[in-house]
């Protein structure tokens, strides 16, 4: 992971109250849904999941992006 995308990440976390814990239920979907043998609804909890952090990423590049034009 760069050091750009992990920063973005960790801020992401502490500008979002609750998001960390969001996205800790997101994950614990896609890890019981691998426990009952579901396929389907591992996959469909995986891409809820990465689909709601990339919309979250893109927020946190566009407003770190639009803040340094700013300065």
């Amino acid at each position: 992971m760069t050091d750009i995308l992990k920063s973005t990440i960790i801020e992401s976390f502490r500008e979002n109250p609750g998001s960390l814990e969001k996205a800790m239920r997101e994950h614990e979907q896609v890890v019981q849904a691998i426990r009952n043998r579901d396929p389907q609804k591992a996959f469909e909890a995986m891409t809820t999941h990465l689909s709601i952090t990339e919309a979250r990423l893109r927020e946190e590049f566009e407003k770190r992006h639009l803040a340094s034009e700013y300065k």
